[in-house]
């Protein structure tokens, strides 16, 4: 245990930590609430996806200029600010609940704005990860452990959300959310933080975006890995517009077994944080990758054919387990060998393929499922298995990869010490 928690040694990460593990329950919170009052206003699996659309697709197309103002700015200010942001959004949505006014396409608008923000805030965060730590050794561990924070709030989170929308109505989710805000900006306030800006990065824009680019598409093994997280990406966005479908067709649900579907994927994924926390190097995480894209697949595979909420929701652990471990994963590989006058662009690429292509995965996947049976259990079901089968695709491919990989990575390694010669 005090392997795993090494990271926490370091003053600003442990506030950070503190601050974020407060406020992502009430993301989680927010998640579900919306995706219920969604499907419950609309009983659409289409609008599903469109929401999910309209909330991610800034990250895809804004990305490399993100990446860019991430470089130039100093990251704690920039957060400070995409934190407020969110925090007013998420008010805005539990005063329109409130007042009986909120309707379909003002969510549409205000997911937009969610995914505007998002757009810097996401890259913000991973790239500020590396200014959190006293010892760069402990970054690897300070990335696992965030992705284990952010599992146990997807654990808790679904759960909560499920039985305050059941008793008290969705307007209090959000409301719950929006206060979680202050908790997290609160640790960047309390932060002894140097200025993150970086010098080198001003000049004309859209030479800074070639130049982050051409760096991503030179260093191979970055560009598969990131690749890769965009095709893995974009297939977990149509699982995820499905989970309110097999909800509330597959198993006569409420959003409370909703939030059960996505508790169980938070366990997976928490379980499968903690064990990459406790790894003391990063050298062998490519087999993980391989292996979690499999799990992953195989058990969307598995999850086609089950009608049982039980049995679903041990599946679904493998679910949450295979695809937190392929992106934490590859975070950490990211992050670790990156020059640190590009991580802000680079990072931007990294978001921009691991959120920025999920909602072209769920809107396709709403449309496909009502397409094939008005988002009925065989639609769902043909959905995840297809997703399930490419998933397993994706993985043999890139572990065909490998060798010429790790013969390209080597160096640096070596450079930073990671390797011995």
């Amino acid at each position: 245990m005090p392997q795993a928690l090494r990271a926490l040694k370091s003053r600003n990460y442990r506030l950070f930590f503190i601050g974020q593990a407060i406020s992502l329950v009430g993301t989680w919170m927010d998640s579900i609430a919306m995706q219920w009052w969604v499907y419950e206003n609309t009983h659409s699996a289409k609008f599903l996806g469109l929401v999910a659309f309209s909330s991610l697709v800034p990250a895809f197309f804004l990305g490399p200029f993100a990446g860019v103002m991430i470089d130039r700015f100093d990251k704690r200010k920039l957060l400070l600010v995409t934190q407020t942001i969110q925090m007013c959004q998420a008010a805005t949505i539990s005063i329109l609940v409130f007042t009986g006014v909120l309707q379909a396409w003002m969510v549409v608008c205000l997911a937009v704005v969610a995914g505007l923000t998002g757009a810097v805030d996401m890259p913000a965060r991973q790239a500020y990860m590396v200014h959190l730590v006293d010892d760069r050794e402990d970054l690897s561990n300070a990335i696992a452990l965030n992705s284990s924070q952010f599992n146990l709030a997807r654990l808790i989170g679904p759960v909560v959300a499920g039985f305050v929308y059941s008793w008290v109505g969705p307007g209090y989710c959000f409301a719950i959310n929006s206060a979680s805000f202050i908790a997290v900006l609160t640790s960047l306030y309390l932060m002894t933080a140097r200025n993150t800006a970086n010098p080198e990065s001003r000049g004309n824009i859209l030479d800074s975006i070639r130049q982050g680019a051409s760096y991503v598409n030179r260093f191979v093994p970055v560009r598969s890995l990131i690749i890769l997280l965009g095709v893995i990406s974009f297939l977990s966005g149509a699982q995820s517009v499905m989970m309110p479908v097999l909800a509330r067709v597959a198993f006569h649900g409420d959003a409370r077994t909703l939030g059960m579907i996505q508790a169980a994927i938070g366990a997976g994924a928490l379980a499968s944080a903690l064990v990459l926390a406790s790894r003391k190097s990063v050298v062998g995480l490519g087999k993980w990758i391989v292996v979690a894209v499999c799990m992953f697949g195989t058990a969307l595979i598995t999850i086609s054919f089950v009608k049982s909420l039980p049995l679903a929701l041990l599946v679904l652990v493998f679910v949450g387990a295979g695809v937190m471990t392929h992106m934490a994963a590859t975070n950490t590989l990211v992050q670790t060998v990156i020059d640190d006058k590009m991580r802000g662009r680079v990072m931007a690429f990294y978001v921009m393929s691991f959120t920025g292509t999920m909602p072209f995965g769920s809107l396709l996947a709403g449309w496909a499922s009502e397409r094939l049976d008005m988002a009925g259990y065989f639609g769902a079901g043909v959905v995840l298995a297809s997703v399930g089968s490419l998933c397993i695709i994706a993985g043999l491919i890139f572990m065909s990869q490998m060798p010429k990989l790790r013969t390209l990575i080597r160096p640096a390694y070596l450079e930073k010490g990671i390797l011995t010669a």
